[in-house]
């Protein structure tokens, strides 16, 4: 009976000991298990994202850090390993992003390039007119630059941009005089332009793949870029997409151009603006943890006849600046980056 019991006494002690950390001065720590669970979710390690549980926790005799968090309506649970990062268990609910590679590859393939025929600037995550993008950046070895927004959740093609950069022409005779949107002896549009207004149209038209009975033209102007003439073409469809084309007036080759699928067009009615305390909600509610105290700088303004609020939040190292419509309350644009 005794040497049962001494037995006994004995597992209960092997048990109690299995169950005890190996090593925790080897684990890496709740803020980088944080770090692990956001590179996996394809999210920025500033991103503003709600965690909920965050800890050392235990399962089955192993330890590992719990985090569990909130971002951009998507619920995300992680176990990661407590000395190596790794992920040992994951969950989302709601729409997973697209990832960088994705967005890149969208990007590329929409430009008709490949990846080795580029050299990628950047690949960052943004918000743009209330929608999480990516914006990729990149250029080809003859000074092509290109400007991309990728919807980060569905990969859609929210807008681009594309540019021709070339330095003057060494023998350019022009007087060199500041930048000032015009140059001397302007020609009239279609009198002493090779090409003209209506052709610099037409080649703008054809590149959207559009008609002219299916956009409204804005006033087209005629401007120096870069030591070349270039005709200033813009237009926009019904569904508010808009297009901006810079076109040689004497070769008709188009020099930039750019798309903006998101942009609307200034409203003359707005039924009911929000206040500026309803402004300073939307923002902190996208900066867990922050109040108004850590508002630094709030400002309201009009662009193209729009109300617009300007919102400055610094909290626990971090500065994000807002940008909010004020009409609705879509965030227009929100940045984050460390205080230095």
């Amino acid at each position: 009976m005794k040497k049962s019991f001494l037995m006994i006494l004995f597992l209960l002690v092997l048990t109690s000991c299995a169950q005890q950390p190996k090593d925790p001065e080897k684990y890496i720590g709740i803020e980088a298990a944080k770090a692990a669970a956001l590179a996996d979710a394809a999210l920025p390690a500033d991103a503003p994202a709600d965690f909920s549980t965050t800890g050392l926790d235990r399962a089955n005799g192993e330890d590992f850090y719990a985090v569990n968090f909130t971002a951009d309506g998507v619920s995300y649970q992680y176990e990661i390993h407590p000395v190596t990062g790794a992920v040992i268990r994951s969950n989302s609910q709601g729409p997973r992003l697209i990832g960088d590679e994705a967005a890149q590859e969208i990007a590329l393939q929409h430009a008709g390039l490949t990846a080795d025929q580029v050299t990628v600037l950047s690949i960052e995550q943004d918000i743009e007119n209330g929608r999480q993008v990516y914006d990729v950046e990149f250029y080809t070895a003859d000074h092509k630059e290109y400007d991309y927004n990728i919807d980060a959740i569905t990969g859609e093609v929210v807008s681009y941009d594309y540019d021709i950069e070339r330095p003057l022409p060494t023998d350019d005779t022009r007087p060199e005089t500041p930048d000032t949107g015009t140059a001397p002896n302007t020609p009239v549009l279609g009198t002493d332009s090779p090409i003209g207004e209506e052709v610099a149209k037409a080649v703008a038209l054809k590149h959207a793949g559009l008609t002219a009975d299916a956009v409204t033209f804005l006033p087209t102007e005629l401007d120096w870029e870069n030591g070349r003439q270039v005709y200033d073409i813009e237009f926009y469809t019904a569904d508010r997409k808009e297009y901006d084309y810079e076109i040689d007036a004497a070769t008709g080759e188009i020099v930039s151009f750019d798309y903006d699928a998101e942009h609307a067009l200034p409203q003359n009615t707005v039924s009911s603006p929000i206040t500026a305390d309803q402004a300073r909600s939307i923002a902190l509610a996208k900066v867990p943890g922050a109040s108004s105290g850590d508002i630094w700088d709030f400002e309201s303004d009009y662009d193209d006849g729009r109300l617009k609020y300007e919102i400055e939040i610094r909290y626990n190292g971090m500065e994000y600046d807002f940008e909010i419509d004020g009409t609705n309350g879509t965030i227009l644009e929100m940045d984050s980056e460390p205080i230095s």
